[in-house]
């Protein structure tokens, strides 16, 4: 079996504890890995000269092993890099991983009264994952693999928002009670500007809030470990906890 190697480069400027608690489960299913980072490097400059050919180096000393990544941005920027270079390496996403090791006999909490919405998880197996071990409802969200607005704040942000917008009200009005995401971008611009998308769009979600968690949160609560939910990394709270 090839070593585990997990790759946590993030965007510095935002809190990756949603995705960074994925090495809790790991450690619970008694998984050894390395730990791997870039230094001083971060995915907010990955268009910066040489920034992909650290990544080549990085995928180079580590083409004989698994390259765990634990949120959709790393996961797609390491992916990119290794077809810009053609290089055979065996790069997964946290839930197709935790897929061949959570079984619904280790849920405590299945969510089946829950319906739950997930954004663009389909390519990386967090539908898949989440359906097998969970009895919640999943709802079918036209909006699931559209833009969430997160490029694009920096250069209009009424229309970042309403992008980001359109995403949440379809899950509200589809019944969604949390909506599960895997990208640290997608997590930021639904929970922390919740509020600023509200007014935006003119219209109250509810006086909660849609509560926003990654899909390794989302385990997590299903294993029992409600003690390590990171309830400070969320603008909205999820009143289910």
């Amino acid at each position: 079996m090839r070593d585990l190697v997990v790759f946590t480069l993030s965007i510095k400027s935002l809190d990756d504890t949603p995705f960074e608690l994925a090495k809790t489960l790991l450690d619970e299913f008694g998984l050894s890995y390395q730990e791997a980072k870039l230094a001083g490097k971060s995915f907010d400059k990955r268009y910066e000269d040489g920034f992909f050919d650290e990544l080549k180096s990085f995928l180079e000393k580590n083409i004989d092993k698994n390259i765990l990544c634990l949120e959709h941005n790393a996961y797609l920027s390491l992916k990119e890099t290794a077809k810009k270079f053609s290089l055979d390496a065996k790069i997964l996403f946290i839930t197709e991983f935790l897929e061949k090791h959570i079984t619904k006999d280790k849920i405590k909490y299945d969510f089946k009264d829950f319906c739950l919405g997930i954004y663009k998880g389909d390519a990386i197996h967090t539908r898949s994952c989440i359906k097998d071990v969970f009895d919640a409802k999943v709802a079918k969200l036209q909006n699931a693999c559209e833009s969430d607005g997160y490029g694009l704040l920096e250069f209009d942000a009424d229309i970042a928002l309403n992008l980001a917008g359109d995403v949440l009200y379809e899950a509200k009005d589809s019944g969604c009670e949390l909506l599960v995401v895997d990208d640290i971008r997608s997590f930021y611009i639904f929970d922390a500007l919740q509020k600023k998308i509200q007014k935006i769009k003119k219209r109250p979600l509810d006086e909660q809030g849609l509560a926003i968690l990654s899909s390794v949160e989302l385990l997590l609560l299903g294993l029992g470990k409600v003690d390590m939910f990171p309830r400070n990394s969320h603008k909205i709270k999820a009143s289910f906890i």
